[in-house]
């Protein structure tokens, strides 16, 4: 298996561009050989059409001139980790294919450990939020004792993820 990596682009004078590694592909190239090439490669491609995906003005821009010229589109993937592999022009207009790599197992379980810390983080703040509501409103030393403990255990939960962040 081989990998594709992230190349610099630079855009012709008519904004197009294609990855140097990436195949020639043609019209006879089907959908399922392109997933091929990227499963290959550890990874999915994702298309975006300006016409559909990028702004109204700037598709209007391009199918109501005489020059196919893209310069001005700045497609995006919100996928992470992407790149750009081709702006190029179809029978349809511009598309831009970006790749985007599978995590490996490794990856997937520090996002999954992220998460998580993450989950209780906002969970002790949540706590936080709420036991400082409860002392605002206390109407007597009771709540606000009660309250005044909330708020620092939820303190405490906080103060322990964000050290065992920093010992990692």
């Amino acid at each position: 298996m081989s990998n594709i990596n992230q190349a610099p682009v630079v855009r012709d004078e008519y904004g197009y561009w294609t990855h140097p590694d990436l195949p020639v592909w043609d019209e006879g190239t089907t959908r399922e050989q392109i997933d091929a090439w990227a499963k290959e490669n550890n990874g999915t491609i994702v298309v975006e059409l300006m016409d559909g995906d990028a702004p109204e003005e700037v598709s209007d821009r391009y199918f109501e001139c005489d020059v196919a010229d893209c310069s001005y589109w700045y497609p995006h993937c919100s996928k992470s980790g992407n790149f750009l592999l081709s702006i190029h022009d179809t029978e349809d207009g511009p598309i831009a294919m970006f790749f985007v790599p599978t995590p490996s197992q490794a990856e997937l379980d520090v996002i999954a450990e992220l998460d998580s810390k993450f989950n209780e983080l906002a969970k002790a703040a949540s706590d936080l939020v709420v036991a400082s509501s409860k002392l605002s409103n206390a109407s007597n030393a009771e709540e606000a004792e009660v309250a005044t403990e909330a708020m620092a255990e939820s303190q405490a939960r906080i103060d322990a993820i964000v050290k065992a962040k920093e010992a990692a």
